[in-house]
Order: structure tokens, then sequence, then C-alpha cells
């Protein structure tokens, strides 16, 4: 035999052993659920009222027992190629589901395709405890008021489906594509979730009461108002997940990605959190930790008035409402943010990263923007919310680029060495008192709005469109007006001295009083 031979002999004996330990950590999986059933039958089998059921239903248990001890032993031995085929056709015949019947008898119920699911289904019946689903695909329907409690849903799809309210306890859901699914309010109290997916999936005030989600994938899954006291979620992905107000008494955090995830009132009394990763995770005073466990050493972010989020990233958050005054922010990363009706009352937003962010509703008032780039954020109320208040805010050498500021309030905001290409603003924008020098307003959308007694010193509003705009006594000193449209504005006692007004529309504007780019005064 050559040494290329051998090689590729040891390459395939590898590959082998680890696909063999994969089936092994899948058989021990199932073998805890059914323990899991056999402990949870054995009480129900207590309560049966006929002797005769009692030691029928006995001879059952026993054997089933004696058989999952078989394979627990067979586990626990050196598996080797010869076997793997005979240990994984005793799997299939032991992990078989149990199905409990209202009288108190126990049968055997082999793989249950998902045909003969849904067939049962749109017949009439509503009761499957215990169904073996493995693997089925499910995604063809949402079922309404089911019963499938400690059923075996390894690896079955369900992603984008609706099981909101339904009855999953103790149901064995171990890799299962849950993606997307709504299982708001629904029952899984003691539910085997390992390794499953439930990425943007819809748990809001889910029971999930010692469930078992180790090593699940929960990125951006609501989980807001879930029960999920003495769960297991060692190892499990939460990052951006929403856990605000949930119930985490005792659980297994240990090991857990919670970055950026969201604990606003959460209450994580006892949990275990060694080797969690909370970078950036937010929670506010009335979120519980353990006993001397220190949100601030773990990098988690404090979101209350006053707090200090320096240079955090906190791209795409979602802090609608959230008061923030006073909060320091500067070089923050809120890139997407919806900070929609959020309080940032005199924050300081030096050089914070703002773009696409959404603002509408907030207050603003006496906020510094100076130097922050907010290009393309949302302000004006545009989705149907409230305008925000910009009043007295700083936004000097801030990049506003794109931004939509009709219907804002921007009274005595310093606006100086902005850029303001392609802002939009309207007749209800209101810019009286606001400082605009320097700042850069090329074809800028101005038409109607209140520009009196603004400081446009040096302003470059080349081809801006200034129709019937209030320019009353407003400074616009060296101000670059070349092809401007400035149809039936009022310039009233405004001042143009040296402003450059080359290709510029004065049609029926209001020039009383104004000083002229000559220094002398119109009539």
């Amino acid at each position: 035999m050559t040494i290329s031979n051998s090689n590729n002999n040891l390459a395939l004996l590898v590959s082998r052993i680890e696909q063999l330990e994969a089936q092994q950590e899948i058989w021990k999986k199932n073998t805890i659920w059914l323990k899991r059933c056999f402990d949870q039958l054995k009480q129900e089998f207590d309560r049966l009222a006929e002797l005769s059921q009692v030691e029928s239903t006995q001879e059952k248990i026993s054997y089933l027992s004696e058989q999952v001890a078989q394979l627990q032993q067979r586990l626990d031995e050196d598996s080797d190629v010869i076997l793997a085929s005979k240990e994984e056709n005793h799997l299939v015949e032991v992990t078989e589901s149990i199905n409990v019947e209202e009288d108190g008898e126990v049968n055997l119920v082999e793989v249950v395709s998902a045909e003969e699911f849904w067939e049962r289904y749109e017949n009439g019946e509503r009761n499957f405890i215990g169904i073996n689903l493995t693997g089925a695909d499910l995604t063809e329907d949402s079922p309404s008021d089911v019963n499938l409690s400690r059923a075996n849903l390894t690896q079955a799809k369900l992603s984008g489906t609706n099981w909101s309210n339904e009855k999953l306890r103790g149901a064995n859901l171990t890799q299962a594509d849950l993606n997307n699914i709504n299982l708001s309010s629904a029952n899984l109290k003691e539910a085997i979730l390992d390794d499953a997916f439930l990425c943007q999936a819809e748990l809001k005030s889910a029971d999930l009461y010692k469930a078992s989600l180790k090593g699940a994938n929960l990125t951006e899954t609501n989980l807001h108002s879930a029960n999920l006291d003495e769960a297991n979620l060692s190892e499990a992905d939460l990052s951006q997940a929403n856990l605000g107000e949930s119930k985490l008494v005792r659980a297994n955090l240990s090991n857990a990605n919670l970055n950026k995830a969201k604990l606003i009132k959460a209450n994580l009394k006892g949990a275990n959190l060694e080797g969690a990763n909370l970078q950036q995770a937010l929670y506010t005073t009335e979120t519980i930790f353990p006993a001397n466990f220190n949100p601030i050493e773990a990098n988690a972010c404090l979101i209350s008035p006053e707090t200090s989020l320096q240079e955090a990233d906190l791209s795409d958050i979602n802090l609608v409402d959230f008061d923030l005054a006073g909060a320091n922010l500067e070089g923050a990363n809120l890139n997407s943010a919806n900070l929609d009706g959020v309080d940032l009352n005199q924050a300081n937003l030096r050089r914070a990263n703002l773009s696409n962010a959404c603002l509408e509703g907030a207050n603003l008032i006496q906020a510094d923007f100076s130097n922050a780039n907010l290009s393309e954020a949302t302000f004006s109320g545009s989705r149907g919310g409230n305008p925000a208040d910009l009043i007295g805010a700083n936004f000097s050498g801030a990049n506003l680029s794109g931004v939509n500021l009709a219907y804002v309030d921007l009274t005595a905001t310093d606006l100086s060495q902005a850029n303001l290409q392609r802002v939009e603003f309207s007749s209800e924008t209101n810019l009286n008192g606001a400082n605009l020098s320097q700042t850069n307003l090329i074809k800028a959308f101005l038409s109607g709005a209140n520009l009196s007694g603004a400081n446009l010193t040096e302003v470059n509003l080349c081809g801006a469109y200034l129709e019937e705009t209030d320019l009353s006594n407003a400074n616009l000193t060296s101000a670059d007006l070349r092809g401007a449209d400035l149809t039936d504005a009022n310039l009233k006692n405004a001042c143009l001295a040296n402003a450059n007004l080359a290709g510029a529309i004065l049609d029926g504007a209001n020039l009383a009083g104004a000083m002229m780019p000559d220094g002398t005064i119109h009539e």
C-alpha cells in the first residue's frame, strides 16, 4: 500500500469518526428527551384508575426503560465503524414517539409524514401529544389550537409559520428550523430546542420555563416578556435579541452571546453569566443582574439620562422613546439607529455617526451635533410621526446632506459650516435666527422657508430654490447666490453686501431697504 493510499484511508477514517461523534451527540439528546417522557408517563400512569391498564402500561414502560438503558450503555462504549449502522437502526427503533391516549393506553408511533399530519389536522384532529414528526417540513401552513406536547420535532422545518399560543410543552425541537416563526405566547415549558435555528423569531410572552436552548441561534429574536426562568441558554447566540422585561431567573447563560442584546428591565437574578458576551448589550437601572455582576465591566451600555456612551457601537439600535437627556454619545456609531421620540435634550453627539438614523419626534433641543455625520437622516415626520424639535441645536460642521428638514423647527439653530447639499426644506421649516454662515446649500430646496434674521454670511446658495422665501433682515454678506431662484422672495432690509447674484432670478422679489452687493440701499 502506497503512502498516498494510506493517507486517503486515514482521512476517510477520520471523517467517518467525526460523523459517528455527531450522531452520538444526537442520540444522547434523544435519550435525554425519552427519559423525560418516561418520567412524565410514570406520573400519569400512577393516577390511572384501572389496575389492568396500570399493569399493561407498566410492562411497556419497563420494556422501553430497558431499551433506553441498553442504548445508554452502547453510547458509553467506544464506537467503531462496524457497529455504527446497527446502533443507528437500534436508535430509530427506540426513539419512536410515545402517544398517550385519553384512556391512558400507550402506543408506539412511527414517524409521521407532514402530509399525514396535515390530513389528520384537516379532518379535525387537534390532539397530537407525543407525535413523531422528525424531519417533517411543516412550512405549508400554520395550525391553530393544536396540542403537540412531548412531540418529537427534531430537525423539523417550521420557518415562517405561525404557532402562536400553541401547546409544545416538553417537545423535542433539537436542530429544528424555526427562523422567522411566530411562537408568541406559546407553551414551551421544558421543551428541548438545542442547536435550533430561531433567527428573527417572534417569542414575545412565550413560556420557556426550564426549556433547553443550548447552542440555539436566537439572533434578532423577540423574547420580550418571555419566561426563561431556569432555562438553559448556554452557548446560545442572542446577539441583538430583545429580552426586554423577560424573566431569566436562575437561567444558564454561560458562554452565551448577548452582543447588542436588549436587557431593558429584564430579571437575571441568580443567572449564570460566566463567559457570556455582553458587549454593547443595553440595560437600564431597572435591569436586575446576578449578585456581584458588574455590567459596566462587561462593556454593557446603560441607557439612562446623562449616561456615558462615548465611541459606543449602537448601529441599527432601537431606542424609540428612550430618555437620554444630557447623555454623552460623542463619537458613537448610531448608523441606521431608530431614535424616534428619543429625548436627547442637551446631549453630546459631537462626531457621532447618525447616517440614515430616524429621529422623528425626537427632542433635540440644544443637543450638540457638531461635526457629526447625519447624511440621509430623517427628522421631518415623513413616516407619519411628529417632526423633531431642533431649537437651539448645534450642527456646526455637521454633514446633513440629503436630509429632509420639512416641517422642522430650526429656530436659533447653529448650522455654520454644515454640509446641507440636497437638503429639503418646506414653507413650514422655521430657520428664524439660525446661523447658516459658510454652509453648503447648493441646490437646496428652501422655497417658502422662514429665514428672517438668519445669518447667511458666506453661504453657498448656488442654484438654490428660494421662491417666496422669507429672508427679511437676513445677513447674506458675501453669499454665493449664482443661479438661485428668488422669485417673490422677501429680502426686505436684508444685507447682500458683496454677495454674488450673477444669474439669480429676482422676479417679484421684495428688496425694499436691502443693502445691495455694491453697498447701495435699495429703495
